[in-house]
């Protein structure tokens, strides 16, 4: 659970010190060769910097070094600032230190002493600069609650309340504990450290629907093992991850991750994607497709919402209440292609509804205004999605996003399609929108959850745009 996003943190942090690196370099090059250090244009100039370029090579591994050795890579969310800085001041100290060693000993003629000692400073200057601001930044963030993942643990036992303790005492981890689930239905409603028993096994099903759950530990103890396996199934079908205190029983899933939480050993199941780097990879591509896109497209916007204000009362945007990953409530916007009061009038047509299933389709919608069949042949009246996902609310590749109301009638297996963020298009979009039905949409989202990957993802987006452009199954 830890693991990799422990690694994948420290690995941006290492390729985050090397560009600072590299920065302070060119910073001091360039005050080396200001007047302060030179008398004229030639005179004191140092002509090519070139041969001191392996300075750079070695400043790198050396910085990291002795940042290891001060711990600087180690979780830092109650470290003082003056500490923090205090410990990138001893690693910068014996790097600068180490480096003038080399030099003397490799017996360098006309190497610039100014420079090594620029080099040193900026990079402290630098490193320390950019440390401190991560560590505001991060401080304000947990401090606000933003990108928890609310974790369920099913036990009360010790080992519970030892990872609720660990959870509570490390927000830096980024998890919150939601509450526990206890095997006997007369603990319901006991407080435990602050959080309630809020059900038993038998209630796991009711609670993954009504709550944001992202994380199920089971922490009970072995005599109660046959009890939990069709609850760790009910997790599968949720498409919610799960994770077993270790040691406790060989069990074969799809796909399965030994981790560990602190030194606590735990097994987890998992249907959706674990792969951090991966997924971290998927949501910078969001951000730069969806921003490069409302730039690209921002005249369509305008000219979309004079045609929509010009042609019919209301407001120009259609805002609705849609489920995102793992049940998330997100404001969803789309340019109004209906009539103002058409979600009011939405009983007048119900008869005509051509889906089966929680969903609610119609050919010839006599709501739909005449620029909003332009706008929906055309799938401009989407593009206002791309600001959810910009937000993070979306993705450019996933599952359609759901109306609450849907997700209450969802079938259990149905339900594992909101264990992935919700998308603009998918398999359902390709294959011909209006044209699939309800089962095999949903069917083709759980295939799309189960073969993720960066390079499908690339291939649903290519083969969108014709989609798009013949407006195939647009209604």
């Amino acid at each position: 659970m830890l693991k990799e996003r422990t690694v994948l943190i420290g690995s941006a942090l290492l390729l985050l010190d090397a560009t600072v690196t590299v920065i302070s370099f060119i910073l001091a090059c360039y005050v080396r060769n200001s007047s302060f250090f030179t008398y004229s244009q030639e005179i004191g100039r140092i002509a090519s910097f070139e041969p001191y370029f392996w300075l750079v090579y070695l400043a790198i591994p050396l910085w990291t070094l002795f940042l290891f050795y001060q711990g600087v890579y180690n979780p830092q969310l109650t470290i003082k600032v003056y500490d923090l800085a205090w410990k990138i001041f001893k690693a910068g100290f014996l790097s600068t230190l180490v480096l003038g060693t080399v030099i003397f000993f490799v017996k360098a003629k006309y190497y610039s002493r100014p420079l090594v000692l620029l080099f040193g400073i900026f990079n402290f200057l630098l490193m320390t600069f950019v440390r401190i601001l991560l560590k505001i930044g991060s401080d304000h963030f947990y401090k606000k609650g933003f990108n928890f993942r609310n974790v369920l643990l099913v036990g009360t036992g010790d080992k519970a309340l030892d990872l609720a303790t660990l959870v509570r005492d490390h927000p830096e981890w980024g998890f919150r504990v939601l509450g526990f689930v206890d095997k006997d239905p007369g603990s319901i409603g006991r407080e435990i450290q602050g959080k309630k028993v809020i059900g038993s096994l038998k209630d796991i099903s009711s609670i993954l629907d009504r709550e944001v759950v992202d994380e199920v530990i089971f922490t009970l103890p072995k005599e109660d093992l046959a009890d939990i396996e069709a609850t760790l199934k009910i997790c599968e079908e949720f498409g919610i991850r799960a994770h077993l205190v270790a040691d406790l029983f060989n069990m074969i899933i799809a796909q399965t991750q030994l981790n560990e939480l602190h030194g606590v050993p735990l097994l987890t199941f998992t249907t959706t994607p674990f792969k951090t780097s991966h997924l971290v990879v998927k949501r910078m591509i969001d951000i730069v497709g969806s921003s490069l896109a409302l730039v690209a497209l921002s005249p369509v916007f305008l000219i979309a919402a004079l045609a929509i204000k010009l042609t019919s009362p209301g407001p120009v945007l259609f805002k609705q209440e849609r489920c995102g990953l793992n049940g998330r409530r997100f404001t969803f916007y789309k340019f109004r292609s209906m009539i103002n009061d058409a979600e009011q009038r939405r009983v007048e047509v119900a008869h005509l509804n051509e889906m089966q299933g929680p969903v609610f389709k119609i050919t010839h919608d006599p709501r739909v205004t005449k620029i909003g069949k332009l706008l929906r042949k055309t799938s401009i009246d989407e593009l206002p999605q791309l600001w959810n996902v910009l937000k993070g609310d979306m993705s450019l590749v996933g599952p359609r996003p759901p109306l609450p109301s849907e997700v209450e009638q969802y079938e259990r297996w149905q339900r594992r399609r909101l264990s992935m963020k919700p998308g603009l298009t998918c398999f359902w979009q390709i294959r011909g929108r209006n044209e699939v039905g309800f089962d095999e949409w949903m069917r083709l989202d759980l295939k799309y959850i189960d073969n993720w990957s960066l390079k499908l993802d690339w291939e649903i987006l290519l083969k969108t745009i014709p989609v798009v452009l013949l407006g195939k199954g647009a209604r």
